[in-house]
């Protein structure tokens, strides 16, 4: 029975975890052992899954990086944070993954936004398939393009390049030492044999590429409790996903208790859930079955992640919370296109409170909400785990 190596390192949420779960149930049902390594080991044991799968701990860079000009400006500096500007500990961070993959000893990996596992696998001599969303897949450009592109001046991209030159300088610093190939460009890292970018085209917030193939939103069927528990008090049923570390959870909960809707919430601490419970608020532990709640509920108030293509793919409407800058970038794409609203930390409450009323009643959001998820047919969940499958077996020659 041949390994596979599922690999998740970079990046929060079960918006990493689940497809790669569903990916591993088929592999397993093919004929392979899927081993998995988790940035977030914890997260495993929240799913409700029929099969048993073998997981490890991750190696995880501890430190925090703080760009000189605020929030990171691109991919390279989003590589800066988690160790990519030092040269000993990223050298020390590869050797990790080396010596955990050597432990494991796969057939083939699989990556959702790991460079660094990448990096270290470049040692072995097995297949590499990449399969994330389009942000944890940069595009192949030399310097990478700004998340948020601007009036470009001299010193503006004097700065991308000069970040361009130094990660490179220090990638190349450890594979010295590892007595490994030079890269030329920093997207290099992510030279694999296979690329699959879980969402549709409409939906990469880097506009456009030539490589890889776009695979839609992977299944996830299979996974979460389906047993839905809505409350009985309140009209519109609103789905809400949210982390305990949200700046603005308390206000969020606070207004939720305010609506005439009735929410079921995932993400939630013990002790907030007894601070704001509510009649109209069911908080459930269990990571729900999205495939499922999406069926049921009107809207959904989420931070972002796959789960924004998961709710627009059957028109619903979003309230987006975003938390990071691949948030943001998702975020600023549905605003541009009308199908979703946005909230802001720096916004005022009573903006919250107008947008909680608009997504189940503003009618020129949910009509291009409908109209947009269009666009995003066109995609099998049957054929899109067989296309893995069929990657894994041509590269292993099963």
């Amino acid at each position: 029975m041949k390994t596979v190596a599922l690999v998740w390192e970079q990046g929060s949420g079960f918006e990493h975890l689940a497809p790669l779960l569903s990916i591993g149930a088929a592999l397993k049902r093919n004929g392979y052992r899927p081993v998995f390594i988790l940035h977030d080991v914890a997260k495993m044991e929240a799913t409700i899954l029929a099969e048993n799968f073998e997981y490890v701990q991750a190696p995880v860079w501890h430190y925090t990086y703080i760009a000189q000009h605020g929030p990171h400006i691109n991919f390279t500096q989003t590589l800066f944070s988690v160790g990519y500007c030092d040269v000993q500990g990223l050298l020390a961070m590869v050797k990790a993954w080396l010596n955990l993959l050597l432990l494991i000893k796969p057939d083939i990996l699989l990556f959702d936004y790991s460079p660094t596992a990448l990096l270290a696998s470049r040692a072995l001599n097995i297949p590499r398939v990449l399969c994330g969303n389009a942000f944890s897949i940069p595009p192949q450009k030399s310097p990478l393009p700004a998340y948020f592109p601007r009036k470009k001046t001299a010193k503006y991209n004097e700065q991308m390049e000069a970040e361009e030159a130094q990660c490179v300088h220090v990638v190349n610093q450890v594979l010295t030492q590892l007595k490994l190939e030079k890269i030329q460009y920093t997207f290099e890292i992510y030279q694999s044999d296979y690329s699959f970018i879980t969402s549709g085209p409409a939906m990469d917030i880097y506009e456009s590429r030539q490589e890889g193939k776009y695979l839609g939103i992977i299944s996830t069927d299979n996974l979460g409790s389906k047993n839905i528990v809505w409350p009985e008090v309140g009209d519109k049923k609103i789905f809400v996903y949210v982390r305990s570390s949200y700046n603005c959870l308390d206000v969020l909960l606070e207004q939720l208790l305010k609506t005439s809707a009735r929410y079921v919430v995932y993400g939630v601490d013990r002790k907030r859930k007894q601070q704001f419970a509510g009649e109209n608020i069911y908080y459930t532990d269990t990571f729900v079955n999205i495939s499922a709640i999406r069926e049921e509920c009107d809207a959904a108030v989420i931070h972002g992640g796959n789960l924004i293509e998961k709710f627009s793919e059957v028109g619903k409407p979003l309230l987006l919370l975003p938390m990071t800058v691949e948030n943001l970038m998702m975020a600023n794409k549905l605003q541009k296109n009308g199908t979703g609203l946005v909230y802001r930390t720096s916004q005022r409450i009573e903006q919250l409170q107008l947008y909680l009323k608009q997504l189940v009643s503003n009618k020129q959001l949910l009509q291009a909400t409908a109209s947009f998820s269009e666009k995003m047919l066109g995609y099998s969940h049957d054929k899109q785990l067989q296309s893995i499958v069929n990657k894994v077996d041509e590269l292993t020659n099963k």
